[in-house]
């Protein structure tokens, strides 16, 4: 009886403590173009304790956090992480803190198809209009560092299933090649190959098709699938 007396007491000590220690913070995130609040859909808090220079990330968008100073920047799904972090220097644990974000979104979030990156028949060379529209792509993820992304390609129907998924493998490889050597780190981008199990037509095997057809099932397609990336 005696330590279950000391344990509700020690229980009840340090919830009153936590409850009078802490201050809650709450951040409101804003598109910068639309200048609307945005959906808080896998929202992230970034907190940095300046004293002694600890650090953590809140899944959401509000925490509660102990008197001291720190700085918070946010970041949510299909927008730039916040780069300018808001300076806080809290003590009174009464008022809630509120944070405004303007956030830039980042163009292309989810699945974006090379619509140019054709493949010759049975090649798996990029020609000079492919590698323009790879640039562009480029240019997003080196704006974006955190990004972490997945190449997937695809073949017709023509030839052997094997042949195709090695065709496929080839065209993942290529287009990866070619990004590492504009300086994309490799640890950035997942590849993965669908043979001809992925056609985007009617064009399976049997089917009469034109060549322009088959050639809109030779792609490579590009997917954000991280926002959490670190050197």
């Amino acid at each position: 009886m005696k330590n279950a007396f000391l344990f509700l007491l020690l229980f009840t000590i340090g919830t009153t403590y936590a409850q009078t220690s802490c201050h809650p913070i709450k951040a409101y995130l804003f598109d910068n173009d639309t200048q609307k609040e945005i959906e808080y859909k896998d929202v992230k808090l970034f907190v940095k304790s300046i004293p002694n220079d600890s650090s953590f990330t809140v899944d959401g968008r509000v925490c509660c956090l102990p008197s001291g100073k720190y700085t918070i920047s946010a970041e949510a799904r299909c927008y730039m992480r916040y780069s300018a972090a808001k300076e806080l220097e809290i003590y009174n644990p009464n008022d809630t803190i509120e944070l405004i974000f303007e956030m830039q979104q980042i163009m292309h979030c989810g699945m974006v198809r090379f619509p140019d990156v054709f493949f010759e028949t049975k090649q798996c060379v990029l020609n000079d209009t492919s590698k323009k529209i790879i640039d562009t792509l480029i240019t997003i993820l080196q704006d974006n560092p955190t990004l972490v992304f997945e190449l997937t390609g695809s073949t017709d129907s023509r030839g052997s299933a094997k042949n195709n998924m090695k065709l496929s493998q080839c065209y993942v490889n290529t287009v990866k090649k070619y990004m590492v050597s504009k300086g994309v780190n490799p640890k950035r981008i997942v590849v993965e190959a669908y043979g001809e199990t992925n056609l985007v037509n009617r064009c399976a095997d049997g089917v009469a098709c034109t060549e322009e057809e088959h050639a809109q099932n030779r792609r490579v397609e590009f997917k954000i699938i991280r926002f959490d990336f670190k050197e």
